[in-house]
């Protein structure tokens, strides 16, 4: 998963909040927070999932602040080769 740091930037205009105020909200500290909005650092599992609930709170469209880096499978089918009992003989 990737952040919209751009998107995540404007939100924080458009609603008068400070980075530090917006870091708050999402529930990370704001110098790891200006560390990815400034690309020296990747988002992490607790600040995307900061923003996805960021999201649900306000009612904003996640697809707009977080992007899947490869599309979800259709078909979620375990295609690991299954034990037969006969490995090793």
């Amino acid at each position: 998963m990737t952040l919209n740091t751009e998107e995540l930037v404007k939100l924080s205009k458009e609603m008068n909040w400070s980075i530090p105020e917006l870091a708050k909200k999402i529930g990370v500290d704001y110098s790891h927070l200006f560390r990815v909005l400034n690309k020296d650092k990747g988002a992490g599992v607790k600040l995307l999932s900061g923003v996805y609930n960021l999201c649900l709170e306000y009612g904003l469209d996640v697809n707009k602040y977080i992007f899947l880096n490869k599309p979800l499978s259709a078909n979620n089918v375990n295609r690991t080769k299954k034990p037969t009992g006969t490995e090793g003989r």
